[in-house]
């Protein structure tokens, strides 16, 4: 593949990486409907238990600034809050102070905060602050650049059904960053990247652009017909070893 084709596959697929980061604003659209506004009653309790420095009242007493649930809407006291329980190391809090830092939503942004917090949410398996960890260390956004890292936390990501994580591995493997350059490893998450990515875009309320098919279909240019079918084979395989992780939409 020439040099201009190379760099024109990744510039594409740093693009769509950064936007899809970028959606990520202070937890998602989705995430509102699963906080109820609590009675008068309820709130006293939940801020009583958050005073006593109860981890997971701490953390619903954020959630509830955060979305204006029960009270006002106060980014700056949700950070509060979330600071309190992720101390005590609370992995939900751990994120969500992640993405305050990101995006500068009650406090003041700080990458560095950001990635710090992301770590330790995806050191406890957090599959989101996986994403996230992994696209920092991708692009050295508030750590030191390291592509082996990235591939790590991308892997972890992918290991658990995330779609974008998939596409952000397959072509770490296409290019060799961090990771040895090894096509049919490429074409296998690749594949499951767009199985499993169509069904997180299509939930979403602004997906972000990521020309997954295209990307793919790039990527078999460069491969042999043995190499494509072996990379389906490995797909095929690893959706036969995790079936609770397969979509309902996918599932036949």
């Amino acid at each position: 593949m020439g040099l201009q084709k190379h760099s024109m596959i990744q510039g594409r697929f740093t693009l769509s990486w950064l936007m899809l980061v970028l959606c990520s604003v202070f937890g998602t659209v989705s995430a509102k409907a699963q906080v109820l506004t609590p009675t008068p009653q309820e709130l006293t309790e939940i801020q009583a238990r958050a005073n006593a420095g109860n981890t997971r009242a701490e953390h619903d007493l954020a959630e509830l600034y955060k979305w204006g649930q029960g009270v006002k809407q106060n980014y700056a006291e949700a950070v509060k809050w979330y600071t309190k329980a992720a101390e005590q190391g609370d992995a939900d809090s751990e994120l969500n102070l992640g993405y305050a830092y990101q995006t500068g939503s009650g406090i003041k942004k700080s990458e560095k905060e950001a990635a710090k917090w992301f770590e330790k949410a995806a050191e406890q398996g957090i599959m989101v602050a996986e994403d996230s960890i992994g696209a920092a260390y991708l692009y050295g956004k508030g750590v030191r650049k390291d592509e082996v890292a990235a591939a790590h936390y991308f892997g972890k990501a992918a290991e658990q059904g995330d779609g974008d994580a998939m596409m952000a591995l397959g072509s770490m493997y296409w290019f060799g960053q961090g990771v040895s350059s090894d096509l049919v490893t490429a074409y296998m998450w690749m594949l499951l990247g767009e199985k499993f990515g169509s069904v997180e875009t299509a939930l979403r309320e602004n997906p972000p652009f990521v020309d997954v098919p295209s990307m793919r279909h790039d990527l078999m240019r460069v491969m042999t017909e043995p190499e494509v079918s072996e990379g389906k084979e490995l797909a095929d395989a690893w959706l036969a070893k995790h079936p609770q992780l397969i979509p309902t939409k996918l599932k036949k």
